[in-house]
């Protein structure tokens, strides 16, 4: 069982942060050893990074709840953000409909059926809902004045920029 400990969490979090960091260390000298070829094959969309990044998101989800050892609305929504991202990684949002559920332009045109329409509406609300969760528990425990930042927060924060850095 995974301890609730703050001290605990910390080591989590650095373990982590390590790992990143040795990750990014190891890419960028295997960047320059490699050909431009192997690279564009590993890389691409069919590669072993590709592959394996809808696993971890995953991953991510279940040890978010190994950790907090409950079932509560910060722990589902964290499970639905990483299953929404897996899913995104999978291309998923994309087999229903052959077209982005989460494309605006896929609810302002009539060229999709309505019942499409509804079931991504509702999918992207309840991601959007999960994720307004988490951003408002993220808000309301906020370390005011000199509090330490807890490391769920700083965990949540680098998951959303890695998130957001990988897809541009």
């Amino acid at each position: 069982m995974a301890s609730n400990h703050p001290k605990s969490a910390w080591r989590i979090l650095y373990g982590l942060l390590a790992f990143l960091s040795a990750m990014i260390v190891c890419l960028g000298v295997y960047s320059q050893v490699i050909s431009d070829q192997t690279s564009n094959r590993v890389f691409s969309e069919t590669g072993p990074f590709e592959q394996a990044s809808p696993i971890l998101w995953l991953a991510l989800g279940a040890l978010v709840v190994a950790l907090a050892q409950r079932l509560d609305a910060i722990t589902l929504s964290t499970l639905v953000v990483c299953a929404a991202c897996a899913a995104r990684e999978w291309d998923l949002h994309k087999a229903f409909t052959g077209y982005s559920v989460v494309n605006p332009g896929f609810y302002i045109t009539s060229e999709f059926p309505i019942h499409h329409q509804l079931i991504g509406g509702a999918l992207v609300a309840l991601l959007a809902a999960s994720s307004g969760v988490l951003l408002w528990h993220a808000w309301r425990v906020w370390p005011r004045g000199r509090q330490p930042v807890a490391p769920w927060i700083w965990a949540l924060g680098i998951a959303g920029v890695m998130l957001v850095g990988t897809k541009l």
